[in-house]
């Protein structure tokens, strides 16, 4: 007999590391200042972490983002 699931809670996240922040500087490609990533006259990348967490559901429309922003 096989059970199926009802409501999927999935996720992920992309945590910022030193190894991450060390390799991007010494490849000389992080920015100096805030930037945009579409702007011709960018001077490099921004980086940082994010995460998201979604629930899926086999009802029409049934994928919703959990939103929260700012420090935990």
């Amino acid at each position: 007999m096989q059970i199926s699931p009802i409501v999927v809670i999935a996720g992920g996240v992309d945590s910022l590391a030193k190894l991450t922040v060390n390799g991007f500087k010494a490849l000389a490609s992080t920015a100096t200042a805030q930037n945009n990533p579409f702007s011709t006259d960018r001077d490099g990348i921004n980086i940082g972490e994010a995460a998201a967490l979604f629930i899926v559901t086999k009802e029409q429309g049934g994928i919703q983002f959990i939103r929260r922003s700012g420090n935990l």
